[in-house]
């Protein structure tokens, strides 16, 4: 009996002249797809495997592709199906673009140095040389940063309020996206760096004074209607001295007024009789002073960011372009130099086109926007060249192939987004058609009780939002799954624990240990089954794991399962090395 979704395995497999868009759920067998369309391309349509590209999310990815497309082709060969096709395939296999996205554009690169300016030779550096090369860049910044006369007296204004380490993740921020600077920063004109307009707290400040000279000595509210005037006398001196003063109004001035712009103290009211009513004229001066001063600091310290922003800008444009002509790239200057040269040089997107004939795109959710244009302009050829936007970009029929699955959308340091992977999917239905949508959706890889309790509890948690979240894409059992012996979900804490002392970390860890334990008898005394190849056989313990996200719980579970009489093994290799007899022979081997 076939899944549900054969009708979508097979148009993966047999419609290689269509460009396709696959939603494919967890557990679904993507990667199988995955190999099953290239299988045909090359076997049935006579594609050379050098004229496809399979970008991959991990390198470990890129390596089991590679070594499940060996061993179809090794398959073919044997049966005597297509061999010489089949032949050809693992001579070339070794030297096919089946990779990560960045080995893909370092590719592209190599193949087109001079064209992207670049020298023969790149040196392109992995994720930790990457990071290493970003950190040595940020020194050398820093420097010049404290050393620039023009700069630093924003410099000294922003170390009012921020530290250090947040400009060092400011100019990270731009250096992972240093190819939008020019576009989102340095064209936008610059503020003028100035404080103010003050006449506010001015007047406020003097009516304070009037008010101070009239007050009762005794009373609370002269102690902060000196502070405020104590605090107001920095709006007497330069720039500096003033932006100064601002920065550090909420600290002086919170002490006097709340958020709510009353005194906190304002002494005995029969003191204030005799002056009208100049205890309400005193909580309106403060708070005037804290709300105006505030807000002046707000706009004064938004336009010093933006100076020191601009700043960074330009020299994390300056070290890219370094970069570029040593040939010392980063992950992200792989993929931003790359598409830049099939943006500018037609004749290298040509030149590309018939290289590389057919892509295919996998996790395509998690992956750098830059990806799809890559692609599509790759697919265009000379002929998308002009086009600024690769939306409007024509290509061949069957040249790209996508595949993901929007609910495992995790990786948002790699600038992945959501409402890219949703504006693709639509472009791709209103490019090619509905037909070019396709979705696997039947799980091999969970027990039907487990899928059931997945689908019935993300249905009620994933709901469509327009642009931002996709509907639920239900998984299914394959056909002849064999339903669970017993419930394939236990929930443990639903039930408050009856704790000795509420809120001991400690005891709590000890009853939670406890019910696992006590599950793990359970299902042990109730003779389950799981499955084993074809069929089944009983519950052993070795069929069992416990994950923890920490090693804090570990002691408390040993000594439950302990209790239990339950033989097991802590994997956790690390506690062993904290051990004191391990630690002694560590520092004996060092020694010798």
């Amino acid at each position: 009996m076939n899944p549900a979704d054969e009708q979508a395995r097979i148009a993966i497999r047999e419609d290689t002249g269509r460009n396709m868009f696959v939603v494919a759920g967890a557990g679904s067998g993507k990667t199988t797809a995955l190999i099953n369309r290239i299988a045909t391309l090359v076997l049935r349509d006579g594609v050379a495997l050098a004229n496809i590209a399979a970008v991959t999310f991990t390198e470990k990815a890129g390596a089991e592709l590679r070594d499940r497309l060996r061993a179809r082709f090794e398959e073919a060969v044997r049966d005597g199906h297509a061999v010489d096709e089949a032949e050809r395939a693992l001579t070339e296999l070794d030297m096919a673009a089946i990779g990560t996205l960045h080995s893909f554009a370092a590719r592209i690169l190599m193949l087109h140095a001079i064209e992207a300016g670049l020298p023969p030779q790149l040196t392109p550096a992995d994720e930790i040389g990457s990071g290493i090369a970003e950190e040595e860049e940020w020194n050398r910044a820093l420097v010049r940063l404290l050393e620039d006369e023009e700069i630093r007296p924003a410099l000294q204004r922003a170390l009012l309020s921020v530290k250090m380490d947040k400009l060092e993740a400011l100019y990270a921020a731009l250096n992972k996206d240093w190819d939008l600077i020019d576009s989102h920063i340095l064209r936008h004109p610059a503020s003028e760096l100035r404080v103010p307009d003050l006449r506010r707290v001015e007047g406020a400040v003097a009516r304070l004074r009037q008010i101070r000279s009239y007050a009762a000595e005794h009373d609370d509210v002269v102690k902060h209607i000196d502070e405020a005037l104590a605090w107001a006398e920095g709006l007497d001196g330069d720039d500096l001295a003033r932006y100064e003063t601002l920065q550090v109004a909420d600290k002086a001035l919170w002490e006097a007024v709340n958020d709510k712009g009353n005194l906190k103290r304002c002494g005995r009211a029969t003191n204030w009789k005799s002056l009208g009513g100049g205890v309400e004229e005193a909580k309106g001066g403060l708070a005037d002073i804290r709300e105006v001063a505030l807000e002046a600091a707000s706009r004064a310290q938004t336009v010093v960011f933006e100076t020191i922003t601009r700043w960074m800008a330009r020299q994390v444009l300056v070290a890219a372009r370094e970069r570029q002509r040593s040939g010392e790239l980063t992950f992200q200057d792989l993929l931003v130099v790359a598409r830049q040269v099939l943006r500018d040089r037609p004749e290298v997107a040509e030149a590309l086109s018939h290289r590389f004939t057919h892509l295919l795109l996998d996790e395509f959710q998690d992956t750098d926007p830059i990806q799809i244009e890559l692609a599509v302009r790759i697919a265009g050829g000379a002929a998308g060249a002009p086009h600024t936007d690769w939306r409007n970009i024509e290509m061949r029929p069957g040249s790209l192939f996508v595949v993901g699955d929007p609910k495992q959308s995790i990786y948002r340091f790699r600038r992945a987004n959501i409402a890219l992977y949703l504006e693709v999917q639509d472009w791709f239905r209103r490019s090619f058609g509905d037909s070019s949508i396709v979705e696997l959706h039947t799980n091999f890889r969970s027990v039907p009780g487990v899928l059931g309790w997945v689908n019935h509890t993300f249905d009620g948690l994933i709901s469509f939002i327009d642009g931002q979240q996709p509907p639920y894409l239900a998984l299914d059992a394959p056909p002849g799954a064999v339903p669970d012996d017993g419930p394939a979900v236990t929930y443990l804490g639903w039930d408050q624990h009856d704790m000795k002392h509420q809120g001991n970390a400690r005891e709590l860890r000890e009853l939670e240990a406890a019910d696992v334990a006590g599950v793990i008898v359970r299902v042990m005394q109730e003779g389950r089954t799981v499955r084993d190849g074809g069929g089944r056989r009983p519950l052993r313990k070795s069929d069992i794991a416990i994950l923890v996200p920490a090693r804090t719980s570990l002691p408390m579970l040993r000594g439950a399962l302990d209790a239990a009489g339950i033989a097991h093994r802590a994997e956790a290799s690390t506690l062993l090395y904290l051990s004191e007899d391990v630690a002694d022979l560590m520092l004996a081997v060092q020694a010798v």
